[in-house]
């Protein structure tokens, strides 16, 4: 009696619809022209997945290093010419924009470093030779202090934003107190640092350094400050190309493309 029940089981509202779908379909393939037929033909039958939903954009992806940044007079940067002042920004300006820090690394530090060494190969070659030579004699910031009396320096209580950004990234790092730098290249030439005490701040901006720097540089001050004016006039208008996600990091100077 049970078994006889089951085989007689009402179809399910789900079936029924099925079922009056796929007859609904018989009929107008004998009924409708061509055009609606093909209409209907797309309305999914049944168990058809319903659409997927349209995927959104694709998230930005960051450049990789080697990546171009900037073609300008000849001369191409990557993103890996502005990484160390960059990551270095980070750490004293965490809520400062990327792009805002990029541009801060262009103009003071990577577009002067890259020209230098285009035009100044030969001079700062024999000045980075000098500062290997003091490096390999000058093992703690006292030596250092000590070796350079002969040498232009820099001695006093700075922050960071009184030095050279590789330099700051030395001088304000506690592990290396008392200790001395490898030659750091800057677009005026090498430095020595080394720093004798640090007083922190809540803010790295704000901590005070007691550094010593001796300078292994290719033109005096004066100069250099001629040859840096020049050299943003003279690229101002020979931008080739800029990375399409970085226009508004570019250093205000140039006249982009």
């Amino acid at each position: 009696m049970t078994s006889a029940m089951a085989s007689h089981q009402q179809p399910t509202p789900s079936a029924n619809a099925c079922a009056a779908r796929q007859a609904l379909r018989r009929a107008a393939a004998l009924a409708l022209p061509a055009g609606l037929l093909a209409v209907l033909l797309s309305w999914p039958s049944c168990g058809d997945a319903a659409p997927a939903a349209p995927a959104g954009p694709p998230a930005r992806v960051h450049p990789a290093p080697g990546d171009t940044l900037l073609v300008v007079d000849g001369v191409t940067v990557t993103f890996a010419d502005v990484a160390a002042p960059v990551a270095f920004l980070d750490k004293m300006l965490p809520e400062y924009d990327e792009r805002l820090k990029i541009q801060n690394a262009l103009t003071k530090f990577t577009l002067p470093l890259l020209f230098a060494r285009r035009e100044f190969a030969e001079g700062r070659r024999h000045q980075f030779e000098l500062a290997q030579t003091m490096r390999l004699a000058s093992g703690n910031v006292e030596e250092l202090e000590r070796n350079s009396r002969d040498q232009p320096v820099r001695r006093g209580i700075v922050t960071t934003g009184d030095v050279d950004l590789p330099v700051a990234a030395f001088l304000f790092d506690p592990e290396k107190v008392g200790s001395v730098s490898d030659p750091i290249e800057l677009p005026q030439g090498y430095v020595l640092a080394g720093a004798f005490d640090l007083r922190p701040a809540p803010q790295l901006v704000r901590t005070t350094c007691d550094s010593m720097q001796a300078l292994f540089l290719t033109h005096p001050a004066s100069q250099w400050g001629t040859w840096l004016g020049a050299l943003q006039d003279r690229i101002s208008t020979r931008v080739t190309y800029v990375h399409p996600d970085y226009v508004l990091a570019m250093p205000p100077f140039l006249k982009l493309p």
